[in-house]
């Protein structure tokens, strides 16, 4: 195993099933999570990965409690996130099109199942190359922030200030 990344209770994995598939262990330090909403948000987004079942959507495989660390076996994704390809590459307009058409289709998927991506941002959307010839797929991630749409959610601000979802902005308009 690989590291991928870290964060501030957490870090990512690039790890091999026993069928030689490929995937990303997310390892979480559960003495980190001290706050009651720190756990809250890790509940809540196995609670709504283990539903989702969308080529946009990153796959939960499992999740392990295991002494001080719980872990998230997902799908992994080869070709990073999105905020680093955006920081590193100019995007044409085809591109950048294409990659807004998935985006929003992950979401589309998410609402359609009642769930509203709150925190929505370049860094949460990894992208996938399955292979060389095929075209590069974007999975929205992160879902902590996930919330099962009522009335009032979408106009509760939580996540990233300058990443706001249109839920938010313009309110549930169907």
């Amino acid at each position: 195993t690989k590291p991928l990344g870290a964060g501030s209770f957490a870090e990512v994995f690039h790890g091999k099933t026993s069928k030689g598939n490929y995937v990303a262990v997310k390892r979480i330090n559960r003495q980190k999570l001290t706050k009651a909403k720190s756990k809250e948000l890790l509940e809540q987004e196995v609670k709504i990965l283990g539903v989702l079942h969308n080529k946009h959507v990153m796959a939960l495989y499992d999740f392990i409690e295991e002494g001080a660390y719980a872990y998230l076996i997902t799908e992994y994704c080869n070709a990073g996130d999105l905020d680093q390809y955006i920081k590193k590459n100019n995007m044409s307009e085809d591109m950048s099109a294409e990659l807004a058409i998935q985006i929003v289709r992950g979401l589309h998927y998410l609402n359609s199942k009642g769930i509203i991506k709150r925190d929505l941002k370049p860094h949460n959307i990894l992208r996938h190359q399955p292979d060389t010839s095929s075209s590069l797929i974007v999975k929205l991630t992160d879902l902590g922030f996930g919330r099962y749409l009522s009335e009032s959610m979408a106009e509760t601000f939580c996540g990233s200030s300058r990443c706001r979802t249109p839920e938010f902005l313009f309110g549930r308009q169907n």
